[in-house]
């Protein structure tokens, strides 16, 4: 039983882990960290914050594309 419980363990901590990151890297705040971080932003030809939202809808299914 004790083996059994540290295999189990042994499987859901790197799952865990990496759903947590996936989690935290897709938020809004997470993504704006970065807005206006670059000059490459300015030369953009579409708003940041539309960008971000886009991009977190698209991950929540909410669009079929970016």
């Amino acid at each position: 039983m004790k083996s059994f419980c540290k295999w189990v363990i042994w499987i859901t901590t790197p799952i865990v882990v990496v759903m947590i990151a996936v989690t935290v890297l897709t938020t809004k705040p997470y993504l704006l960290l970065s807005g206006g971080l670059y000059e490459t932003h300015d030369n953009l030809p579409f708003n940041y914050d539309f960008a971000v939202e886009r991009i977190i809808g698209y991950l929540n299914y909410q669009y079929d594309d970016l």
